[in-house]
């Protein structure tokens, strides 16, 4: 797909069909071991969709077409549910764990889609069920610039079950390997989809250091070099922008000179245990972020964080708008941009922003550290205060919607460690 000039090199397709000769040959000798793609972002054939699924598939482009969108079905995002509707249960939703997990064991480079579960012990067309889907689906789309569809549904012991998957695509790229060889980057190219532009590239590396990675720019096409000169594992965040701030295209882990970690991640007892017993009130939860915040500082040998009450305030009217206007973003339709809200921070000589939609302050931090740049404002060596703003949204099933934004400044004449020169 990109560049524009030509599809694929003759070497870039060798290298494919000897991945995929070698994964046949895997197959054929442990054909109970399901193997993963060696790339990422490998088309796969348009799907034939039956049954259910063509039912379902023809409802969700109904509510698409009401709110203005348009989904373009994915075989990849149709694979990414069938797996988790494999992994979990009754109406239980996937974890942001196990969806990363699946979404790149399938070569998607893409953000978490937005997972819609439907259960029922009516049938798909009752009256009942479709209103209730339909709204769900209306709103789910109206609160992502959602482009990408992908269906997975059982009708096993005469009860329908179903995953609905909406993705975000605003980023293309040749196909590019999981794994790379130590002291030998691989060139990723690729470009943004409109409204986007691309705005910058970042690494967090093995060792949990955040790179900004160098990126070159062809009109509307990018190339940057994907780092490997640690073993372990890397994260690699391309960052886009457009009328309302930055934007997160991609987010993907890659192996330096180690094979790829395509098991599921384990929870972290360590996390758990400082967020503490379950919060309810936005007041408490706030108090979990913190805790949190200081604690991924602290593993990384930084100092803990002083808590501003000015700057929770500002948080808090951006998260109440966020919920308001249903959108997650660094600009506000009411509050405009971080420095209009900001006005004049009194002292301040920088300032950063993290923002986000959760379900726990335990999953927004694992996201905020699975993000380089959110990575790098909550590692900050020059931070000094910071503020969080926490608004409850909608109650679900078995969780709290939350909008979360993190306010980080440097104050003038304080410095970020005792005994800094």
């Amino acid at each position: 797909m990109v560049p524009k000039r030509g599809r694929y090199g003759p070497g870039t397709r060798a290298t494919i069909a000897a991945f995929q000769l070698l994964q046949c040959l895997a197959c054929a000798r442990s054909p109970a071991r399901p193997l993963a793609p060696p790339y990422y972002n490998v088309r796969m054939p348009a799907p034939q969709h039956l049954g259910l699924v063509v039912r379902l598939e023809q409802i969700v482009e109904a509510a698409a077409t009401a709110v203005g969108a348009h989904l373009a079905v994915d075989a990849r995002l149709d694979a990414v549910a069938d797996d988790l509707m494999r992994s979990t249960k009754d109406s239980s939703s996937p974890s942001p764990r196990s969806v990363d997990y699946a979404l790149r064991k399938h070569g998607i480079i893409d953000p978490i889609p937005q997972i819609i579960v439907v259960t029922s012990r009516e049938a798909i067309d009752s009256d009942g069920l479709l209103e209730d889907l339909n709204d769900r689906l209306r709103r789910a789309l109206l609160r992502g610039r959602y482009n990408r569809l992908g269906i997975a549904a059982s009708e096993a012991d005469a009860q329908p079950r179903a995953i609905i998957a909406l993705g975000e695509h605003y980023v293309e790229t040749e196909p590019f390997p999981h794994s790379l060889v130590r002291g030998a980057p691989v060139e990723l190219r690729g470009r943004a989809l409109a409204p986007f532009r691309t705005s910058n590239v970042m690494a967090s590396t093995p060792s949990g250091s955040v790179e900004n990675l160098r990126v070159v720019r062809d009109r509307e096409s990018f190339r940057v070099a994907l780092p490997c000169s640690k073993k372990g594992q890397y994260r690699i965040e391309i960052v886009g922008e457009d009328s309302a701030g930055p934007k997160v295209l991609a987010n993907f882990p890659i192996w330096c000179g180690v094979p790829p970690e395509l098991g599921p991640v384990p929870s972290d007892p360590e996390s758990e245990e400082l967020a503490g017993p379950e919060a309810r009130t936005a007041e408490a939860i706030e108090q979990q972020c913190l805790r949190l915040l200081n604690a991924d500082r602290a593993r990384n040998a930084l100092p803990a964080l002083t808590w501003d009450s000015n700057l929770a305030r500002v948080a808090r009217a951006h998260a109440a708008d966020m919920k308001k206007y249903d959108f997650v973003g660094h600009v506000s339709p009411r509050g405009g941009d971080l420095l209009d809200r900001l006005g004049s921070p009194r002292g301040a000589t920088l300032v950063l922003e993290n923002v986000a939609r959760a379900y726990s302050a335990e999953e927004a931090e694992r996201s905020w550290m699975g993000s380089p740049g959110h990575r790098a404002n909550i590692l900050s060596y020059w931070v000094t205060h910071v503020g969080i703003g926490v608004v409850l949204g909608r109650q679900l099933p078995d969780a709290r919607e939350l909008f979360i934004d993190q306010l980080f400044v440097r104050r003038a004449n304080t410095l970020p460690w005792s005994g800094a020169q």
